[in-house]
């Protein structure tokens, strides 16, 4: 503590009601009492334990399956406790959340309540987009691969998170996911998305069904979702893995397929250009390729350990 340069008199004393500092005293002592002041005034008047709001909310909007509209009637959306009620166009926001995973149930008129997990993040505006109500219930799953197109390569995106009704998953290293508890009937429209792809270093992507969610099992396969080309540095394409195909000890003329494989697995194709060269943008891990010219063909393993250390893989000589 910093030492007043004469004492303090009795007006001088801090309390909850009535608080006065000496003039005469030095600006660094007046700076240190007026923390203490206001440390003092945090805890006046009794009975806290209150928490400090910590800015982090939820946004969505509740539509029926049936009809892809807000309900008729103002539903309403509990998030950990905290509950309220849609507006007129089914858009909520909920306040006064914390952080981590949050428990939410919609109640609409003439609708099964609906329940699902959700994860927020501290001091941020979470949107959970388009939430569906049913009055078929919530027994449907669904499952699928989130994929991207790189110079003709379908490769897997993992990480992605794919969001459905509120309810999320991330997909794996093989860029499949699945996701239970959905809506029976869900199918959304040509101007209704039912969820959201995201993934670090990608486009967003909406979500459209092509078809109504019916009660599981069997589970509803979407096949793969594309997400668009990468933008930014992460992830870096175009290539990670380059090499070359010759034949007969020639470069390979172009348009020769060239075949990507991990674990027996085909993880795409892609074609050769005037010089024999090829090129494919994956994760990390280790990979075959092949190619085959009339009744030869050959293949070379190569092991990528970053996708941001690019490695060349071995001639592929036919």
């Amino acid at each position: 503590m910093i030492a007043p340069e004469r004492p303090l008199k009795p007006e001088t004393m801090v309390n909850c009601t009535h608080n006065r500092v000496s003039m005469s005293l030095s600006r660094a002592v007046r700076m240190a009492l007026a923390a203490t002041v206001a440390l003092i005034a945090a805890g006046c008047g009794g009975g806290g334990g209150g928490t400090t709001p910590t800015g982090t909310t939820a946004t969505g909007k509740v539509l029926e399956v049936e009809t892809n509209q807000p309900p008729a009637t103002a539903a309403q959306v509990s998030i950990n406790g905290h509950t309220t009620t849609t507006a007129a166009d089914g858009t909520f926001t909920v306040t006064g959340l914390s952080a981590g995973s949050a428990a939410v149930t919609v109640t609409a008129t003439g609708e099964i309540a609906g329940h699902f997990t959700t994860s927020l993040i501290a001091n941020t505006s979470n949107n959970l987009g388009n939430i569906f109500v049913s009055a078929a219930g919530y027994t449907a799953a669904v499952s699928g691969r989130v994929v991207v197109n790189l110079k003709g390569l379908t490769t897997p995106v993992a990480n992605a998170l794919v969001t459905i009704s509120g309810s999320s998953a991330t997909s794996a290293v093989d860029g499949t996911f699945s996701i239970g508890g959905l809506p029976v009937g869900l199918i959304g429209d040509g101007n209704t998305p039912v969820g959201t792809i995201t993934a670090t270093g990608y486009q967003t992507r909406q979500i459209f069904l092509q078809f109504a969610l019916g009660a599981s099992p069997p589970v509803n396969n979407l096949g793969d979702l594309l997400v668009a080309a990468p933008i930014g540095a992460t992830p870096g394409p175009p290539n990670d893995i380059t090499g070359q195909v010759t034949v007969g000890g020639q470069a390979a003329p172009a348009g020769l397929t060239v075949t990507l494989v991990q674990n027996g697995t085909t993880i795409g194709t892609t074609t050769t250009d005037s010089t024999g060269s090829y090129g494919f943008w994956v994760a990390a891990g280790v990979y075959s390729i092949s190619a085959a010219s009339g009744t030869k063909s050959n293949t070379v393993t190569v092991t990528l350990t970053s996708t941001d250390v690019p490695v060349t893989a071995p001639v592929i000589a036919l």
